[in-house]
């Protein structure tokens, strides 16, 4: 939501912008091409706000981990051993023993 209100306001300020150098200036405009700038970032921020309820949150549940067979847990405990991650080579030992009903 906060890109379409920075979008919104920046095309207001780029019609404003736009306003300005199309017509020729004068020195007794006064406060025209301000209040034209002014008035851009209003209509914009307005319009920007106006975009309908914030969505609703929802719930995913976590995909599940599927093991082929007790075969894969030996192998990715050998892995994680020959990279030297004994801590996590254990745990998938164990899991592979239980795997086993060992």
């Amino acid at each position: 939501m906060l890109a379409y209100v920075k979008t919104t306001a920046m095309a207001g300020f780029g019609l404003a912008m736009l306003a300005a150098a199309v017509t020729p200036a004068a020195a007794d405009r006064g406060g025209d091409i301000a209040a034209g700038i002014i008035g851009g970032a209003i209509v914009g921020g307005i319009i920007g706000q106006n975009s309908g309820p914030p969505p609703q949150r929802v719930y995913v549940a976590p995909a599940r981990e599927y093991r082929r067979d007790c075969g894969e847990l030996r192998e990715r405990a050998e892995y994680a051993e020959d990279r030297g991650m004994y801590e996590r080579a254990r745990h998938l030992r164990r899991e592979y023993r239980a795997c086993r009903g060992d």
